[in-house]
């Protein structure tokens, strides 16, 4: 986050709206049809593992991001219906990526820098959303309500900047 200042109050009286009485209720529809979702997913793990200990781990991470869509984007980025389909998700995938380094970076500090594979793999996971994130804009843009279609490649690079931002995913300057 911000450090308290002008950029931080700046911030702040941009997304009060988004947290007012009435728009935290109309987000609530959405939030309920995720809980049951996961509910109901949690029902049939334990059901078919005859009632044994679950990591309900990636779940969470997977119902968080499909909220996170959701609310914040007016996007579903299906992370919990792949959860359900034993199917790979490029976002789930991602996410626990960026969490992961996000908790190395605490960790190790300044030394998390120095594992370069991990810190490369870190960057095409935030390539991964900030290009939906323009696809995103791009689409409300022209008032499209099309689901983005973008694959998570190792070899993708950032063709262009971001215009304007949805979520401020990256958390440290390159170095």
């Amino acid at each position: 986050g911000l450090p308290m200042g002008p950029a931080w109050a700046t911030q702040r009286k941009a997304v009060a709206p988004l947290f007012s009485r009435l728009s935290v209720d109309s987000f609530l529809p959405a939030v309920h049809a995720k809980c049951a979702e996961v509910c109901e997913l949690w029902r049939e793990r334990a059901a078919a593992s005859g009632g044994a200990e679950q990591d309900v781990h990636p779940q969470l991470l997977s119902w968080s991001l499909d909220i996170f869509g959701r609310v914040a984007c007016a996007h579903d980025f299906e992370a919990l219906a792949c959860d359900r389909e034993l199917r790979a998700n490029p976002y789930a995938a991602a996410a626990k990526t960026i969490l992961d380094e996000v908790i190395c970076r605490a960790i190790f500090g300044r030394l998390a820098f120095l594992q370069r594979g991990r810190v490369r793999v870190f960057q095409r996971a935030q390539q991964l959303f900030r290009s939906t994130a323009e696809i995103i804009l791009r689409r409300a843009d022209e008032g499209s309500t099309a689901p983005p279609r973008v694959a998570w490649r190792p070899s993708w690079r950032r063709s262009r900047p971001v215009t304007a931002v949805v979520c401020h995913a990256r958390m440290w300057p390159r170095r």
